[in-house]
């Protein structure tokens, strides 16, 4: 008999991948194509002011 039910372990890739995806992700903040990115040190000090934040 043969089981067509994905196993534990395919499930728990099809949940990592978009997290290991993400991980190197630093957002631009408005910085138009700039390639650096933001930090999260720096976006805190950059928003830190912001009475919204």
């Amino acid at each position: 008999m043969t089981n067509n039910v994905p196993d534990e372990q395919e499930y728990l890739e099809t949940f990592l991948q978009p997290i290991r995806k993400c991980k190197d992700y630093r957002p631009k903040f408005g910085q138009g194509n700039s390639n650096k990115g933001f930090s999260v040190q720096e976006f805190k000090v950059l928003y830190g002011a912001d009475s919204l934040c």
